[in-house]
């Protein structure tokens, strides 16, 4: 009885399974930058958060801009409003 199996594992043999099992532990370390990537990295960061301050500040020009606008809108409206009508009541005769 030869079987393709002969070993009588269920699990499948991997021929690199143990050739590299240092490997775990090099990947884990934490990576060391030179102090030109740690400049480049921290000039990105502010850029990104320059941007982000500009985008705020234009978010906020933008709002009080609406708000201005929606204010002299409302006194036009206010202005112009005219005075209420009471209605009469109407006695229906059936």
């Amino acid at each position: 009885m030869s079987s393709a199996n002969s070993s009588g594992s269920a699990r499948p043999r991997r021929e690199k399974a143990n050739l590299h099992p240092g490997r775990l532990i090099l990947d884990s370390q934490i990576k060391r930058r030179t102090p030109a990537e740690k400049q480049a990295d921290d000039l990105r960061a502010k850029e990104i958060q320059s941007t982000r301050a500009a985008a705020v500040q234009q978010g906020h020009a933008r709002v009080s801009e609406m708000e201005a606008n929606m204010e002299v809108e409302q006194g036009m409206q206010e202005a112009a409003k005219a005075k209420p009508v009471k209605p009469k009541g109407r006695f229906s005769q059936q």
